[in-house]
């Protein structure tokens, strides 16, 4: 039972960020508001703020997600590459999939991230 809850309290922590995320790439961040947030996760406002201490909480943990997928990706890149031309093009590559045209950035965890079909740097800049 106590794993439930758990889960489920990680799921509600998600889709505020989710919604949050879609908001403030559509709107930006000044002209979303919480109660935007919460309805469009579909909680309330205490569940919002028992997971996060205001709205600049939720815009500093979506950064730091996104800093942390770009920074597994400069990792992955190093150990998968042998040249540093290579290297650049592909953590290009990759950087540019994560920002698929009409979408929000993807954050960790989303299974689809880097696997969005893609125009890659190398065939755009061999062109």
């Amino acid at each position: 039972m106590m794993k439930q809850q758990k889960k489920k309290t990680i799921d509600v922590k998600e889709q505020l960020l989710c919604s949050a995320l879609e908001l403030f790439t559509r709107k930006g961040y000044t002209a979303t508001s919480v109660r935007e947030i919460v309805s469009l996760a579909g909680v309330t406002k205490p569940a919002l703020y028992y997971h996060f201490k205001n709205k600049e909480e939720i815009y500093l943990n979506l950064i730091g997600r996104f800093f942390a997928k770009i920074e597994s990706l400069f990792v992955d890149v190093a150990k998968t590459q042998p040249s540093i031309k290579d290297q650049l093009f592909d953590l290009c590559d990759r950087v540019l999939l994560l920002f698929p045209l009409g979408k929000p950035p993807a954050l960790p965890g989303d299974s689809q991230s880097l696997t969005v079909p893609g125009i890659g740097l190398q065939r755009l800049l061999r062109s």
